[in-house]
């Protein structure tokens, strides 16, 4: 369970998988867009259709091709109510074994590659096809390179918690893997997911849904934001309700 304090909300938010779609994605116009990921400078650039090329070594058509069709998964809800700090949070209508199915339906929304940025003066750089300005060939961890791929998102689950549609970035780093984190107003959910018990004076307003799926299956999480009152600034939590496969200790990036 992750803690943090308030003030740190918004960066908590935008933290881990999508800093490109956090910091902004750009007009769409093809000129090249600086974003800090990581403490490091990130070059994020439109993509002129999903055949294109990108310096990863590979297109965004790739991507969906890949993971065409629906993605099912096993997953395993904790049996409530879960003991969190100052007392108890439940939730339902689901516990215990179940199913999630997450549907990808690209529209034609935008694509982008996010390079590193830094010493772009120094290095021997290419322009992508089509675009206004170059790309850095020069990567490095702490920037994360992939691509982004702006598109429709449908998770529902066997017990009808979740039946949800939005729209979304999936990031990709490889052909055949792809990251999505979704955050979903508790109070405008389709499905009939509820937080029926908390501690005096918490509340939960959003979810998390984080999720990796590569060659090995898919893994991830569906996390509350349990809001707790505390001196001066309200403590946040994350608190799992249900992750798939059971996988024990793993974390969304």
């Amino acid at each position: 369970m992750t803690e943090f304090n308030r003030p740190r909300l918004a960066s908590a938010l935008c933290a881990g998988l999508f800093v490109a779609g956090c910091a902004g994605s750009g007009t769409g116009t093809g000129n090249p867009v600086v974003v800090m990921e990581a403490g490091m400078p990130c070059l994020n650039q439109a993509l002129p259709s999903l055949d294109t090329p990108s310096e990863l070594g590979f297109s965004a058509a790739e991507v969906l091709t890949a993971f065409a069709g629906d993605i099912v998964t096993p997953i395993e809800w904790r049996n409530g109510p879960i003991d969190v700090s100052g007392g108890l949070l439940g939730f339902g209508p689901e516990q215990g074994a179940g199913e999630l199915t997450i549907s990808l339906a690209y529209d034609g929304g935008e694509l982008r590659q996010a390079l590193l940025a830094t010493g772009m003066a120094d290095a021997q750089d290419e322009p992508v096809a089509n675009q206004d300005g170059p790309v850095s060939s020069t990567f490095a961890p702490n920037c994360r390179p992939h691509l982004s791929i702006e598109l429709p998102v449908t998770l529902t689950t066997q017990g009808g918690a979740l039946a949800e549609t939005v729209d979304t970035l999936l990031m990709a780093s490889a052909a055949d893997s792809l990251e999505l984190q979704i955050w979903l107003p508790l109070d405008e959910l389709a499905g009939d997911l509820v937080i029926d018990e908390l501690p005096v004076d918490g509340a939960v307003d959003m979810l998390r849904i984080s999720t990796l799926v590569d060659t090995d299956g898919a893994r991830g999480s569906i996390d509350a934001l349990l809001m707790l009152p505390g001196e001066g600034d309200e403590t946040l939590q994350f608190v799992t309700l249900g992750s798939w496969p059971d996988v024990d200790g793993w974390q969304p990036n």
